[in-house]
């Protein structure tokens, strides 16, 4: 495969199309409804605990494994932020149920950032095994 292949198929593009179904999904609760608003509000809980760990599926792909963890870092958080900060913009109760919504963008996000780090290390554990090299004992 060539540079730009493995590039394109990285977790920027990743985010970018989450970030834009949030915002999909987002312009469908204009004008805002209550029914909107909560189907929105299941998102703060799926980005962190199903967005974020699928975007370690680009492992799958071949390159720079060390690199693209480097990348998965930097893009998820990112990434994560915009996806919340969209999701979070688009809820609107119009009362006083409004001033909750603060609080699913402060979960939602510490929630991504504490699964990222266990991720995290689990991969760097996976890489660090794969890199050790194996002796035969001839017998």
């Amino acid at each position: 495969m060539n540079r730009w292949f493995n590039l394109m198929i990285g977790p920027e593009i990743y985010w970018l199309a989450v970030a834009g179904l949030m915002y999909l999904f987002g312009t469908r609760n204009h004008p805002a409804t209550e029914s909107g608003s909560r189907f929105l509000e299941q998102f703060l809980w799926w980005l962190p605990l199903v967005f974020v760990p699928a975007v370690f599926l680009c492992f799958l792909f071949p390159g720079a494994k060390w690199w693209l963890l480097f990348r998965i870092n930097v893009t998820t958080m990112v990434g994560l932020l915009a996806a919340v900060w969209i999701v979070c913009g688009a809820i609107d109760y119009r009362d006083s149920r409004n001033s909750g919504v603060g609080s699913g963008f402060i979960v939602s996000l510490s929630l991504g950032s504490v699964l990222l780090l266990g991720l995290d290390l689990l991969a760097v554990g996976v890489l660090w095994w794969k890199s050790l090299k194996v002796v035969e004992l001839a017998g």
